[in-house]
């Protein structure tokens, strides 16, 4: 079993490598990240019919505090 966790480790950290290789190359050739999250945020919007903004501000802490109130 803790050979089993070891490959799945190492899987995880190469695919952290790998995606911090691509947000730097991304970063150094001049990518828009506006564009990125803007995509992002229409298609949220599209897709599930909600406010993105709206998910971030109210959602989000009350995710925050229902976990909080489970770990207390």
């Amino acid at each position: 079993m803790k050979t089993g966790w070891r490959v799945v480790l190492i899987i995880v950290v190469i695919m952290l490598a790998v995606g911090a290789i691509c947000a730097g190359v991304g970063a150094l050739t001049g990518a828009d990240t506006d564009r990125v999250s803007s995509v992002f945020e229409r298609e949220i919007e599209t897709r599930y019919n909600v406010d993105p903004q709206a998910l971030i501000h109210e959602w989000l802490p009350e995710v925050v505090q229902i976990f909080r109130g489970q770990l207390a």
